[in-house]
């Protein structure tokens, strides 16, 4: 019965090996492979509290069973009543051993399960530098940091899983989907491209390949929205006087207007050519004259103008400013929003709404840096 058990355990038919297992023990309370197997059998059927009692009984039978505490800490910390009793379980078998990868991965899963996601990252990191050359730490890493909304920071960890198991499915499908987020389109389509190769079949795959594909023709954004966001608002401000071809226009014309004040003082210079005889031969000449015109000396014409064109100029630069302001904010607020779309498409990146929303938001972004480059002048 204990060698049927094991077939049916190894061949995933988890039901039926526990029901055979706990036969065995309703005559032999004590056997210690019936405890074990069942134990784990009810911990794969996702029985979470069944599997908890058994396997506190089972431990209690073999206390030093390292699986079995293992198995143990880990169906607590799937409960938030039991999550504590499962850090300290997990802590315990730390002192006795350090470097027990499991321990410190059910630590670190335990505190994302709290919500704790910045202490998850750090014991999520730790555990990725203790063993630098097992993908599978370097993933839980990277998913963490998704869910922080870290996706510069996730896409680096995957691609650090990515470099050490090329054909780890995890690394490949979450490098496609964070490159389609964080709008980098060739690198979206080289790893949807991949996932394809691994999954011929996979439908999901092959439609986010061509909108990858689709997205190669779109304007990329300006700069990297890090970037962008990090810019001041006086950057803009302090730019438009120097930079604005608006405001650069309106003082050439004012500078033109001094001028011609300045100059009225001068004389006017008056050629008129003239023809004549003078011992039967034809001359031609010149005729030079000056004169001031007193009108200019009495009256300046285009004091008005100046007037009028200097407080123009101070109404243009005041109107600017409030449009380079507006403009600013509320290229600012769509980042914000840029930057959700971008987090919700990492999670969720078969919703259709999502992604359309996002491309939205991509080609607001576009348009007001647009706009501040011609209002401000600047980049």
């Amino acid at each position: 019965m204990e060698s049927q058990a094991k077939r049916l355990f190894d061949a995933g038919r988890y039901g039926e090996a526990a029901t055979l297992m706990q036969s065995i023990l309703r005559d032999d309370p004590q056997n210690r492979t019936a405890n074990i197997l069942v134990s784990f059998a009810l911990a794969r059927q996702g029985q979470v509290g069944p599997a908890i009692a058994q396997t506190r009984r089972a431990l209690e039978l073999f206390p030093s069973h390292a699986k079995l505490q293992l198995l143990l800490a880990g169906l607590l910390g799937l409960q938030e009543a039991t999550r504590h009793e499962s850090m300290q379980r997990f802590e315990a078998m730390l002192r006795t051993d350090p470097s027990n990868p499991m321990a410190l991965l059910g630590l670190a899963e335990n505190e994302h399960g709290r919500g704790n996601l910045y202490a998850a990252a750090e014991r999520f990191t730790r555990l990725a530098e203790r063993f630098p050359d097992d993908a599978r730490y370097h993933v839980r890493m990277a998913q963490n940091y998704v869910s922080l909304g870290q996706l510069t920071l996730a896409r680096e960890a995957y691609y650090r899983a990515y470099t050490l198991a090329p054909t780890n499915v995890d690394a490949v499908r979450s490098l496609a989907i964070l490159s389609d987020a964080l709008d980098r389109p060739e690198d979206a389509v080289r790893y949807y491209r991949e996932l394809v190769t691994l999954f011929p079949s996979d439908v999901w795959a092959q439609i986010a390949l061509r909108t990858s594909q689709e997205s190669l023709a779109e304007p990329p954004i300006p700069m990297p929205i890090e970037e962008m966001a990090e810019i001041p608002l006086h950057t803009y401000m302090h730019g438009l006087s120097s930079h604005s071809q608006v405001l650069k226009m309106r003082r050439e014309q004012i500078d033109a207007t001094k001028w011609r004040s300045e100059m009225r003082f001068l004389p006017s210079f008056f050629v008129s050519p003239s023809t004549g005889r003078f011992d039967d031969k034809h001359t031609s000449n010149f005729n030079f004259s000056v004169g001031w015109n007193i009108a200019d000396f009495l009256y300046d014409s285009h004091s008005i103008s100046l007037k009028g064109m200097k407080a123009d100029l101070q109404a243009v630069q005041n109107n600017l400013l409030l449009d380079v302001s507006e403009t600013y904010y509320q290229r600012l607020a769509t980042i914000g929003g840029y930057r959700q779309a971008q987090h919700a498409l990492a999670l969720d990146p078969t919703n259709i709404q999502v992604r359309q929303n996002k491309r939205q938001l991509k080609f607001r972004i576009n348009y007001l840096s647009q706009r501040l480059q011609v209002l401000s002048g600047l980049p």
